[in-house]
């Protein structure tokens, strides 16, 4: 049972720890996906997951990610801590 709980509690620390990571991602790249959305003329910005279907001539993941990596890292190396 004590396994079980230190367990359960060490589950909680990783998704909490996951969750603080995708938002600083998030919050990171939040600047350079503005600066592509208005220079591309767009109104939206949607994760592939919740599109059913569209063209390739709208598809800016490409251009995101180069920009991202640029501005970023392409994650090769390990972040600098703040």
């Amino acid at each position: 049972e004590a396994a079980r709980v230190v367990g359960c509690e060490e589950h909680r620390q990783l998704a909490r720890q996951a969750e603080d990571n995708r938002e600083r991602f998030l919050t990171a790249i939040r600047p350079v996906l503005a600066d592509l959305l208005r220079e591309s003329g767009a109104d939206l910005l949607l994760d592939r997951s919740v599109v059913l279907i569209a063209g390739d001539a709208i598809d800016l993941t490409d251009l995101a990610v180069a920009r991202i990596d640029a501005q970023l890292g392409d994650g090769s190396q390990p972040p600098a801590q703040p």
